[in-house]
């Protein structure tokens, strides 16, 4: 609509005469430019009102998007501290482990001292 106002002002410029100045005509070209104006104020309120319910259409799965951030967030946040104790319990465990096999180890070394007495003290035995 715009664009036929905007061409019927065109041409009503085309159609005045500069040596012919006629009130009717710049008075049609008038009347076309206001056509023209109220067009495009028209259409622009319509995109107003388009885009406003887009924007209202879309603030729903917007809020939706937000709280699965949250949630995500959230559970990444879990995932850590639950990765952080593992972790912790995993070195726990390597040094219970590692003070076992050295008790083992010294277990071992005075199972073979006792054993070497015992060697030493048979023939003393018999």
């Amino acid at each position: 609509a715009a664009e036929a106002a905007a061409e019927q002002v065109e041409l009503s410029a085309e159609a005045l005469d500069p040596e012919e100045l006629d009130l009717e005509a710049i008075s049609s070209a008038l009347g076309a430019l206001d056509s023209a104006e109220a067009s495009v104020e028209a259409e622009l309120r319509s995109l107003r009102a388009e885009a406003m319910r887009a924007t209202t259409a879309a603030l729903p799965a917007l809020q939706q998007a937000t709280d699965e951030g949250a949630r995500i967030g959230a559970a990444l946040g879990k995932l850590g501290t639950e990765s952080a104790a593992t972790a912790a319990l995993v070195a726990d465990s390597a040094a219970a482990l590692a003070a076992l096999e050295a008790r083992r180890a010294e277990a071992a070394a005075r199972l073979s001292l006792v054993e070497r007495l015992l060697e030493l003290d048979a023939p003393e035995a018999a």
